[in-house]
């Protein structure tokens, strides 16, 4: 079956087409009316339309220009000019355009029958063309449906370091997809970090959530510059800008707070981007860590532009600064053995010669703020792991490695140890959630709550939460009053709507479409 537009700016012409003929006889099943060129656009945009009756000479775009635009998007669709002039050069423009037919009013409904009969048949033709030109050219057209797979899997391979950063093994990579690359190219990452949406019924939202994100970041970053935009295998969403020419880093700075606030607006949800300094391909794979563990580090700035510390790109003679922020997520997640590692690295750097003051202070520094700021992030005090008001200090002059590295050991192991012995915190934190929600199907909630429950940020308990479970707040609510749902349906005689009560939801018929939506059922048809 197949569905008709109308369009005439004569009402009772409309009116008299619609009745005038059987149009189920000539297969058609939907018929829809317009009364000039900008409505009959709100109709096709909405419905597939297959065969346009419509009216030459009409007030503002007439006919033969509506079939122009329209055939740009939709060249398989197909039409019927009506006219009360019989001027041969309308027929022979319509001709042209790939009209079928030209009829003049008043229409004869049997040559109208006719006339859409044969469109169609027409129809049905492009449709069968349409079918073998897919299924025969379905190895070219597969390559160049997978070009942009191709294309998104290399430089999803480039964050993650799968790549081997050197010029020559990305050129070749590159070449392969088809990806122009030379070896003074060079770029800029945006890593959009995104906290969990705010706490929804619907069991997809942050997946979502953030293909709105990749999708408005696709409409707003690229009207003004080159590059792409991907989500990596850990589901970060990543924007890869390609300088050129007229690329312009403050005009990129100010894009970002825009497409900032405009996510924000749209997906009601918080965020942050984290933004690059120009950087060649060789340094992606660093770079992008490093960004990332901005975002694992940051529990402040939400809604915020946060740029790459340009401290990292430092004169060979001025002293290298501590990786701090991977430094901070390991000592917030107690892997002792990688930080210790980390540090020694750190301080082996300096080829076991004295250390200079400047990196003495500044590590001991680094150390003393990492270690206050996963305090507070985790509720813990000084005196509760160290004993004292404060951290032990280092030694004055302790400008050896050895020194240095004796007195890190110390108050990163002691840290490590009380954290490994209170690591059961966290997890019992998550299990007090978990059974607040489990007691409380039936009553709403939000994300802050269940923070102000265990006195922990809401971001930082929504990484916990997905770290310790593989899912969201969100999912893992709907999950819990899904599964109490079915249970219920099967083991009580409860009334549907008495259930729909007792998890949540006061109304029925929301219920019955989150019920149908996470199970595939209706509540009635589990019930059976």
């Amino acid at each position: 079956m197949h569905d008709i537009l109308i369009v005439d700016d004569e009402q009772i012409s409309i009116d008299a087409l619609k009745h005038g003929i059987n149009w189920a006889e000539c297969g058609i099943e939907n018929i829809y009316s317009a009364n000039n060129a900008t409505e009959a656009f709100e109709i096709v945009n909405k419905t597939k339309i297959d065969i346009v009756i419509c009216d030459i000479e009409m007030p503002g775009m007439n006919g033969l220009e509506l079939m122009e635009a329209l055939k740009k998007q939709y060249p398989n669709m197909q039409f019927v000019f009506l006219t009360g002039y019989a001027e041969f050069e309308y027929a022979q423009r319509a001709i042209q355009l790939g009209s079928c037919d030209y009829l003049v009013k008043p229409v004869d409904y049997e040559e109208l029958k006719n006339a859409v009969t044969q469109l169609i048949n027409k129809v049905a033709d492009n449709e069968i063309n349409d079918f073998f030109k897919a299924n025969y050219n379905k190895y070219y057209d597969m390559w160049v449906e997978h070009l942009p797979a191709m294309r998104e899997q290399f430089w999803q391979n480039a964050v993650s370091g799968r790549i081997s950063p050197n010029h020559s093994n990305i050129k070749s990579l590159a070449d392969r997809c088809s990806i122009p690359f030379d070896s003074e190219d060079e770029f800029v990452l945006i890593v959009i970090g995104m906290v969990e949406a705010e706490i929804s019924d619907d069991i997809y939202v942050d997946d979502v959530v953030s293909y709105g994100l990749r999708n408005i970041a696709t409409e707003m970053f690229f009207e003004e510059f080159d590059g792409v935009v991907i989500q990596d295998y850990e589901d970060n969403n990543v924007v890869i800008i390609y300088k050129d020419e007229h690329f312009d880093y403050e005009k990129l700075k100010n894009r970002c707070d825009d497409f900032i606030k405009a996510c924000v607006g749209a997906l009601n949800c918080r965020m942050r981007c984290y933004m690059s300094e120009v950087i060649k391909a060789q340094l992606i794979y660093k770079t992008y860590k490093q960004l990332i563990s901005m975002d694992d580090e940051n529990i402040e700035f939400d809604d915020h532009l946060l740029l790459q510390s340009r401290a990292e790109q430092t004169q060979k003679d001025v002293v290298r600064p501590p990786d701090f922020l991977e430094w901070t997520y390991l000592l917030e997640f107690g892997r002792k053995e990688e930080l210790l590692s980390e540090i020694d690295q750190y301080i082996n750097s300096f080829d076991g010669k004295a250390f200079p003051e400047e990196a003495s202070e500044m590590l001991s520094a680094s150390i003393s703020i990492m270690v206050h700021q996963v305090i507070y992030k985790k509720g813990y005090s000084i005196v509760q792991i160290y004993g004292q008001k404060k951290l032990p200090k280092l030694p004055p002059l302790a400008h050896s490695a050895h020194a240095v590295k004796a007195w890190c050991e110390n108050v990163i192991t002691v840290f490590c140890d009380y954290l490994q012995s209170n690591m059961s915190a966290d997890a019992e934190s998550i299990k007090i959630v978990k059974q607040y929600i489990n007691d409380n199907l039936d009553k709403e909630f939000s994300r802050a709550d269940l923070a102000k429950l265990v006195y922990l940020n809401e971001s930082y308990l929504s990484r916990l939460f997905k770290k310790d479970t593989g899912m969201s707040l969100s999912q893992y609510i709907l999950l819990q009053r899904i599964e109490l749902a079915k249970k219920l349906l099967l083991e009580t005689e409860d009334k549907i709507s008495s259930i729909s009560q007792k998890v949540g939801y006061p109304s029925f018929s929301y219920f019955a479409k989150i019920f149908k939506k996470a199970t595939g059922k209706t509540p009635q048809e589990y019930r059976g």
